[in-house]
């Protein structure tokens, strides 16, 4: 009898450790929150090579310090490349530990991809995401030839990109038309990251209407010779 209630005792230790140490994320539903949001999202879209880096550096560099940046993966993979069911926790990971408290805690977050990504590359369906994630402010898509793309070394074909940026314009045609999300479309082919900059802070005032008349200022103040990348 005594080794039994010793081995309920060891068994109730053990569950409380396991308790303490577990990622409370698995447990989180975050759609309790999505009532209680009051900041702004984001976000950054476009297929590799399209410039999402560069704006994100050149954001980060002249917005107010208020502003914060992510970016998916959350997580950097170990090694190889992740599963679409990997992708999918280490983005609800990233909703729940850094989108959520920041727009919780009335924050401007602006991160380098989203589910967007999910539905043109994993071709998953944006209806969950919808209902159940935070919708964004704002979408900036960094729209690119994929000819005109300068990555040194390309980590897909051409046809590969090009069936890629097809998919990112019939999603957001339809996140647009039908659901009502505000996209705006930034042409990067061609085009300089400074004035690729100067042309997104001219959308940005409209979204972060406390911040707009700091945004008009720096955009009328900066000229692509002065845009300097950190």
């Amino acid at each position: 009898m005594d080794a039994l209630i010793i081995l309920l005792m060891i068994m109730v230790a053990a569950s409380v450790c396991l308790f303490i140490y577990l990622d409370f994320d698995d447990y989180l539903d975050p759609r309790d929150e999505l009532k209680n949001v009051t900041g702004r999202l984001i976000v950054l879209e476009g297929m590799e090579g399209s410039g999402k880096a560069a704006m994100a550096s050149l954001m980060k560099q002249y917005l107010p310090a208020k502003w914060n940046f992510s970016k998916e993966p959350y997580s950097s993979p170990n090694t190889g490349r992740w599963s679409a069911a990997e992708y999918f926790e280490d983005r609800r990971h990233h909703l729940i530990a850094k989108i959520l408290p920041n727009l919780l805690a009335d924050k401007t977050l602006v991160t380098n991809r989203y589910w967007m990504s999910a539905c043109v590359y994993d071709q998953e369906t944006p209806e969950a995401y919808l209902e159940s994630w935070v919708r964004p402010s704002l979408v900036i898509w960094l729209d690119i030839d994929p000819t005109q793309i300068t990555l040194e070394a390309p980590k897909r074909p051409l046809a590969e990109l090009q069936s890629i940026r097809v998919r990112y314009a019939q999603l957001f045609q339809h996140l647009s038309d039908v659901e009502g999300l505000k996209v705006c479309r930034v042409d990067m082919t061609g085009k300089k990251p400074e004035d690729a900059f100067l042309e997104i802070l001219g959308v940005l005032g409209a979204c972060v209407p406390e911040d707009r008349g700091l945004i008009e200022e720096l955009r009328g103040l900066l000229s692509p010779e002065l845009v300097k990348q950190g």
